[in-house]
């Protein structure tokens, strides 16, 4: 999660037209301020991720839009799949004895 938020922050900082934005730069300061107050990175990364939602609203940035789509990609594991599975058809005592 570190790694990930990291280098979304890092992709931020480095594109000139997005840093010189006044909400990415609220949207920079206020991870970095979670970093500096150790703040947990599963928080920073939901935050993060909130954030570039709402800014890309106003922006409309394909950049943005890559970094969004990133988040997706990153959540969409082989395990929040089938955990999603499981919970659509009530599955999860059948997974667990399979797990077994």
């Amino acid at each position: 999660m570190k790694d990930f938020v990291n280098k979304v922050l890092s992709e931020l900082k480095d594109d000139s037209e997005l840093n010189n934005n006044a909400l990415v730069k609220m949207v920079l300061e206020s991870a970095n301020k979670s970093i500096v107050n150790n703040d947990s990175y599963d928080n920073i990364y939901v935050q993060l991720k909130g954030s570039l939602i709402g800014v890309n609203e106003h922006l409309k940035n394909n950049r943005i839009r890559s970094m969004i789509a990133q988040f997706n990609k990153n959540e969409r594991t082989d395990d929040s799949v089938l955990h999603e599975m499981s919970k659509l058809g009530k599955l999860t005592d059948q997974l667990d004895i399979i797990k077994e």
